[in-house]
């Protein structure tokens, strides 16, 4: 399993076996030290250093082949890139790399000596893991496999127990949300059309709250925003809600008016004051859902816990217990229902 981004060096990362020359070599030597079968990769760069092995510049292979052999490679040499550092974590290494117009970054240690190369390729594969180990955890999956590991190698027991700590935890959790509706139950004995829409009000408080989790956690993981930007998230993530909200609000009122002719109502109820209150409640239940989905990450965060952890069934059960609050009280509000004493 993956250690934290944050504690990853830069130098577990990167290449040990890069190529490096003296600034007296030509592209001959370039060329010549690329065709050693032992160096042959997909990676097309070497490093350029000075006598007492002080980074200088990195040279293309492919620059070199287009020249006379006795040219100095330092000619083609590639001087404008900003090297990393050893103390560089490999997350923010990566994210250079990937953003850089060359497709590796030398890694230099404080005397300016060359100690790594990190090519492109290392940088996709270390994202890669990251966000195999993001989606893993977004899954309520306990314990990632390592790289050697894959869904088929592992053993049926193997699987229950990276699956089940989570999952069995949020069934309990789960509780919550049947006391809920059996506190609400003489609602539903009165108005039945109410339990025909609680199934809709669960399934769009999960997806707005995990897609709005799932934007945000990525926007962190790419440096896009931090803990300081809370104010801004929340501002944006509400004005989406609403527009969201309204859209929903529009549909609801529409199904229960114009799709709910058979169902029975009570006398003094009607189906627009029923459309009106589900559609209410459904816009709150948005709105709620799309801001617990976009601060959770960011508290995460500033917790110094995984954002991801909290963006997977977690976040389902929270939104749904929340969101069955939403509904009845804001219903049995709007629509004068009185609740049987318990």
């Amino acid at each position: 399993m993956l250690a934290p981004s944050d504690t990853v060096a830069v130098l577990s990362i990167a290449r040990q076996d890069f190529l490096s020359f003296d600034s007296s070599a030509t592209c001959g030597d370039v060329v010549a030290r690329f065709s050693d079968a032992a160096h042959k990769d997909d990676v097309n760069f070497a490093c350029l250093k000075q006598s007492d092995g002080r980074f200088l510049g990195l040279v293309n292979l492919r620059d070199c082949l287009a020249e006379a052999a006795t040219r100095p490679a330092r000619e083609m040499m590639i001087d404008d890139v900003t090297p990393l550092t050893e103390d560089t974590t490999a997350e923010d290494a990566a994210r250079k790399v990937l953003r850089t117009r060359v497709h590796c970054l030398p890694v230099l240690d404080k005397a300016g000596r060359i100690r790594g190369l990190l090519p492109d390729q290392a940088a996709y594969q270390f994202m890669f893991d990251m966000a195999d180990e993001d989606a893993a955890k977004m899954a309520g999956i306990v314990g990632v496999a390592h790289d050697h590991d894959n869904y088929m190698n592992l053993t049926i027991w193997q699987d229950y127990r990276r699956r089940i700590p989570w999952i069995f935890g949020l069934a309990v959790a789960g509780l919550a949300a049947g006391l809920v509706v059996h506190a609400y139950e003489s609602a539903l004995d009165v108005l039945v059309i109410l339990a025909l829409y609680m199934p809709m009000i669960a399934d769009t408080g999960g997806n707005v709250g995990t897609q709005s989790a799932s934007l945000i956690t990525r926007a962190i993981s790419f440096g896009s925003i931090t803990t300081l930007d809370a104010g801004r998230v929340l501002w944006r993530e509400l004005r989406v809600a609403l527009l969201v909200a309204a859209t929903l609000f529009v549909f609801t009122y529409l199904k229960v008016y114009f799709l709910s002719n058979g169902a029975e109502i009570p006398m003094g109820l009607g189906l627009n004051d029923i459309g009106i209150a589900i559609g209410v409640a459904i816009t709150v239940q948005v709105v709620s859902a799309t801001l617990i989905g976009a601060v959770l990450p960011v508290v995460s965060v500033a917790l110094r816990q995984d954002p991801a952890v909290v963006s997977g069934p977690a976040l389902t059960t929270i939104v749904d217990l929340t969101g069955l609050l939403i509904y009845f009280s804001v219903t049995t509000r709007l629509l004068g229902i009185e609740l049987a004493p318990a």
